[in-house]
């Protein structure tokens, strides 16, 4: 009998331990970085990179809004002191996330989720989004990615410059 409980007791806690590894936070995916360039001079510079998974984002991403905050690019300007890279402009996203202030006049269709993102506004966020997806805006126009697909998607929106679902 004891050896039956000790063999559902070992099943329940690997059930629960590979539960726990695949229910990570999504923010633990994302890191900020920062230092400072020509430190002491008239020339001084903060930078601040932001990444996902240990990868730099691609160039052309204007503002972002993921688990971190809410971010701007600033580009560097030649001879001129002040911060560039990502800079925060706002904290952490609302406890229940951005919900769709928009209302849905089409039915979401089923291959949205497979495509890896959907142009709309920041408060446009579809009801079946997945919770670890970003906000992005590139070329003036807002998108919901699945933040994996950033490397992929950014160029491809940047060289259109037009609100295309592909």
């Amino acid at each position: 009998m004891w050896m039956q409980t000790l063999n559902y007791c070992i099943v329940c806690f690997l059930f629960l331990l590979c539960c726990s590894v695949s229910l990570k936070s999504p923010a633990a995916d994302w890191s900020r970085r920062s230092g400072i360039e020509m430190a002491g001079t008239r020339f001084e510079f903060h930078w601040q990179s932001l990444m996902f998974k240990g990868r730099p984002l691609p160039e052309g991403i204007e503002v972002l809004v993921c688990p971190l905050g809410r971010f701007y690019f600033r580009k560097r300007i030649f001879r001129r002191a002040g911060v560039y890279g990502w800079v925060l402009e706002k904290g952490p996203e609302p406890a229940g996330g951005f919900s769709s202030q928009i209302p849905l006049t089409q039915p979401v269709r089923a291959t949205t989720a497979s495509r890896y993102w959907y142009s709309a506004p920041l408060r446009g966020k579809r009801i079946d989004t997945p919770t670890f997806w970003v906000w992005v805006r590139v070329a003036g126009i807002g998108y919901w990615v699945n933040p994996d697909g950033l490397d992929y998607f950014v160029p491809i929106w940047r060289a259109s410059g037009k609100s295309k679902e592909h």
